[in-house]
């Protein structure tokens, strides 16, 4: 599955989809858990963003004897040759963005909010084996290393931890801040 149209797909496409739909759900489901699950989506995208501007790291479709699958796939998906960058847009992504992978830790996200917000046992182990799969994924097609993917789940569990820490030190008798509509 690693080479193939069909896990080109998959990391070019769930990392955005799923994320958002379990973000809307989340939302609609609990004002409180949702708060705590963006500002550790937030978080943990902020430091792999600083990790990307300050250790530029390649992945391995961009070291020799790596296949480049989304390359080699790219006339099937909305994706350019230039990695899950939509076409027309790849010379504005950072190809050097590899660590740590984000496509690992939002996947992590995904299942860490089922399973905060109580989801049926069933929704929580698919989240668990979305997160399996993504990490297969990533890694098959070359997009990133081990490395890449363990570090990005950590960065995901760091977040969780200072916005769950940082949302209980809050004075008690203050409402939490309730989402905005707009």
């Amino acid at each position: 599955m690693s080479g193939s149209p069909s896990a080109a797909s998959w990391y070019a496409t769930t990392h955005y989809l799923v994320t958002l739909l379990v973000l809307i759900w989340i939302f609609r489901r609990s004002a409180v858990e949702y708060l705590t699950a963006r500002r550790a989506l937030v978080l943990a995208s902020v430091i792999g963003l600083t990790f990307y501007l300050l250790m530029p790291t390649a992945p391995p479709r961009l070291v020799g004897g790596y296949h480049d699958i989304l390359s080699l796939n790219s006339g099937i998906g909305w994706w350019s040759q230039n990695g899950s960058a939509p076409k027309g847009m790849g010379n504005i992504t950072n190809e050097l963005a590899a660590f740590p992978s984000l496509h690992a830790g939002w996947s992590l996200w995904v299942a860490l909010v089922l399973i905060r917000a109580g989801a049926p046992r069933i929704v929580q182990v698919l989240g668990l084996l979305y997160t399996a799969i993504m990490a297969f994924v990533i890694v098959g097609t070359g997009n990133h290393w081990v490395l890449d993917a363990i570090v990005g789940w950590a960065v995901v569990l760091l977040a969780f931890v200072v916005m769950v820490g940082w949302e209980r030190r809050a004075p008690a008798g203050e409402p939490e801040e309730q989402p905005a509509l707009t």
